[in-house]
């Protein structure tokens, strides 16, 4: 589902997630995603966030409000979602947020 590392000398939090990402595992994750974000951007060990989408092959317009969500906390540039399938990168262009999520 998804795993948090906390890299404090890059002041970094990357999100691993995994599995099928629909609406309902969306749902669930987002609380502990928001415990986490807590736990280390507002005490301000981390101020970057990265999604890493290795092992995912499907998003829900569920993942996007996580995204969206997640990078209103951050100073802008500070999010980015890395290892991006080729239709995921497609997904988010088709919704027009290529340009405001670095999305690679």
């Amino acid at each position: 589902m998804i795993r948090f590392d906390v890299d404090t000398a890059a002041r970094t939090l990357r999100c691993l997630f995994c599995g099928h990402l629909d609406t309902a595992t969306c749902q669930s994750i987002m609380p502990m995603l928001e415990e986490q974000l807590d736990a280390v951007v507002r005490p301000g060990t981390v101020d970057t966030v990265v999604f890493d989408l290795a092992q995912v092959n499907f998003i829900p317009s569920a993942f996007i409000r996580l995204c969206m969500t997640t990078a209103k906390r951050l100073s802008p540039g500070r999010f980015s979602i890395v290892n991006t399938d080729a239709t995921i990168k497609r997904t988010f262009k088709i919704a027009g947020l290529d340009q405001l999520l670095r999305v690679s």
